[in-house]
């Protein structure tokens, strides 16, 4: 059975791969491959914004992975973020230490 024909959802499926594609080709790549949707989930940590992580959704099944991946992803970000931060100031100070020495 064609992929298109066997999902409920083939007709919208088929109007919004376009929207999600960058030509029509690509839209026709998309729908050989069997992805259907493409939704991005905020990256938030400590109330701000980090940026966004774009889920590309195939034949298989997706659901709460997603949030969790969103989490993980998230966490990973913000502790490198605080690294590089560590990172700055220790060579800010060391620079302070070695000038007045």
């Amino acid at each position: 059975m064609d992929r298109q024909t066997a999902s409920p959802g083939a007709a919208a499926q088929k109007r919004e791969l376009p929207r999600i594609a960058r030509g029509p080709h690509a839209a026709t790549l998309l729908a050989q491959a069997g992805i259907h949707s493409c939704p991005a989930v905020p990256l938030i940590a400590r109330g701000q914004v980090l940026g966004a992580l774009v889920l590309v959704r195939g034949p298989l099944p997706s659901g709460e992975d997603d949030t969790a991946l969103a989490g993980c992803a998230t966490t990973v970000i913000d502790n490198a973020r605080w690294l590089q931060s560590v990172r700055c100031r220790r060579e800010v100070w060391t620079a302070g230490r070695v000038s007045d020495a």
